[in-house]
């Protein structure tokens, strides 16, 4: 059976050392990038205050 292009490229990651630290190095980005994301203040600053009683009323503010 003849193999692929995408076997060819499973079995160079099976066989590969590399492949764990590609991984780990992914992993790293991907939790170094979900701190980059921007928070929303405005609506924890709206909560702090005492004027936040759920999802709705936040929704509601949105639209507003």
């Amino acid at each position: 059976m003849q193999e692929g292009i995408s076997g060819k490229i499973a079995h160079f990651f099976i066989n590969s050392k590399l492949t764990v630290l590609l991984m780990v190095a992914l992993m790293i980005i991907g939790v170094y990038s979900s701190f980059l994301i921007p928070r929303e203040e405005e609506t924890a600053n709206q909560c702090a205050d005492g004027g936040c009683d759920g999802w709705l009323s936040w929704c509601e503010s949105i639209g507003s």
